[in-house]
């Protein structure tokens, strides 16, 4: 935001940075595509392999990988945070 002028109201960050907000537009993109892509995932793991899985085997793969995905995302966060002073902060 700017006043009149064209001057900020506040000052610049690290989160104002090109790569910053790169990283949040790829990091939304993705959440989109796990939302809708895992419930089509299912129904087709379910309806179309021949290894037999039913309903109950495909909620405890998904569920695997997710907590899998959170783990990576955890350790990323716990080394991006000595790397970056602004995550520091704000835990």
């Amino acid at each position: 935001m700017t006043t009149h002028d064209s001057t900020p109201l506040h000052h610049r960050t690290i989160f104002d940075d090109w790569r910053s907000l790169t990283i949040g537009i790829y990091m939304a993109l993705i959440g989109y595509a796990v939302m809708v892509g895992i419930p089509v995932i299912s129904t087709s793991w379910v309806n179309n392999l021949a290894l037999g899985f039913g309903y109950p085997d495909v909620f405890i793969l998904c569920a695997s990988v997710s907590i899998m995905a959170m783990l990576v995302y955890l350790y990323m966060y716990l080394m991006l945070r000595h790397k970056i002073p602004a995550l520091a902060d704000a835990s």
